[in-house]
């Protein structure tokens, strides 16, 4: 997979805001202008209803960003959203920022996640972006995946006249020929119907291949780290393991539980309820609630505190870096 510089892309720090997507109404008439018949096609409200999301997002003002610890090179954006609610987005190299446009303080975005991933509970939200938009009020974005008939997960937009689309390309800008349905789309757009869902032709459509990317990306941590995390999954030597969910800290960094992973990896784990310590074999050993450990007598430092939650300790993942 080809790696994207989230870097370059952000220049300072980012803050986002939920909200609807502000979609500008037109008539249905002026958004079926050139379809062969002039007639919207209605929408079976069964297709609106009992829809599975695939995404949701969150949209705000970017108030700050900094470096995320626990991936190379990824950022945690932090955001506001227009009624003042915080939130925390996490931007790695598989999240695409749409038209690679730069994301600097004061920038409006929205950030669209897995709505089936696992959320921790903490304050402010924190949320892994798999898409970032850089909004602006010459058009609207929808990100989303479309079914057979071109209607978006939600329910809340239906893709008209595509063979009128001269614009159809893949996440690197080469032209894209294939189907779009049941495909993860950008569809860009001015005007769409008052209906529900309401239609739009679209002005050009980027083809995000996520599901892919996300196999892809499971394979790169797996080759790069004894132990990985996707969604409330641990994964040691790519493995599956049975395991307390994992979660982020408020400070960015990715907490594992200890005994599960490290006994996965063969060590014997020793608690010391009197010292509050963890020794993994005779030569690795840490106190909980401290940012360091000690491996054959030479003390190394953590990216954050090792913490106990409901009677299982947690370390940053880049202690299983060292311990490997």
């Amino acid at each position: 997979m080809k790696k994207r510089n989230i870097a370059a892309g952000i220049l300072s720090a980012a803050v986002l805001i939920m909200s609807a997507a502000g979609a500008f109404a037109a008539s249905d008439e002026a958004v079926q202008a050139g379809a062969d018949n002039g007639y919207i096609a209605p929408i079976s409200l069964d297709l609106v209803e009992h829809r599975q999301l695939h995404y949701r997002q969150f949209r705000g003002t970017v108030k700050e960003i900094t470096d995320y610890k626990a991936i190379e090179g990824a950022k945690f954006i932090s955001v506001e959203s227009s009624s003042g609610e915080p939130a925390n987005i996490i931007a790695d190299e598989t999240t695409y920022v749409f038209g690679n446009e730069k994301i600097a303080a004061g920038s409006e975005i929205t950030a669209y996640y897995d709505a089936n991933a696992f959320m921790i509970m903490i304050y402010p939200p924190q949320y892994k972006a798999e898409v970032i938009v850089v909004e602006n009020d010459s058009r609207n974005v929808k990100v989303d995946l479309f079914d057979e008939e071109l209607v978006s997960a939600d329910g809340s937009l239906k893709l008209m006249n595509i063979s009128e689309v001269k614009d159809i390309v893949n996440e690197d800008g080469t032209a894209y020929e294939g189907d779009l349905k049941n495909k993860v789309l950008a569809a860009v757009y001015t005007i769409s119907t008052k209906s529900i869902p309401a239609q739009t032709t679209p002005q050009k459509i980027v083809v995000l291949d996520k599901a892919a990317d996300s196999d892809r990306q499971s394979e790169e941590k797996t080759d790069e780290a004894a132990v990985s995390v996707s969604g409330r999954d641990v994964f040691v030597y790519g493995e599956k393991i049975k395991a307390p969910a994992a979660f982020v800290s408020n400070s960015g960094v990715q907490m594992i539980p200890l005994r599960a992973a490290a006994e996965a990896m063969g060590y014997e784990v020793t608690w010391n309820g009197a010292e509050r310590s963890v020794l993994l074999g005779s030569d690795i050993k840490f106190k909980v609630g401290e940012d360091s450990f000690a491996i054959n007598g030479t003390e190394v430092k953590l990216a954050e505190a090792s913490l106990i939650i409901d009677g299982r300790t947690f370390v940053p993942m880049g202690f299983f870096d060292t311990v490997k």
